[in-house]
């Protein structure tokens, strides 16, 4: 292998783990905000 096609190859798995951490987080984010919606819902619905 190529040093260029090395670099690249790092390149690209570095880009794929920020992607799958961005993708995680936003899924982990809309997680919450429904997780907290439906407590919000859950305590109107007591009252």
């Amino acid at each position: 292998m190529e040093p260029l096609m090395l670099g690249l190859a790092a390149i690209d798995s570095d880009i794929r783990q920020r992607l799958s951490v961005f993708s995680f987080s936003k899924v982990a984010g809309h997680e919450l905000i429904s997780s907290r919606r439906l407590e919000l819902f859950m305590i109107k619905m007591k009252h």
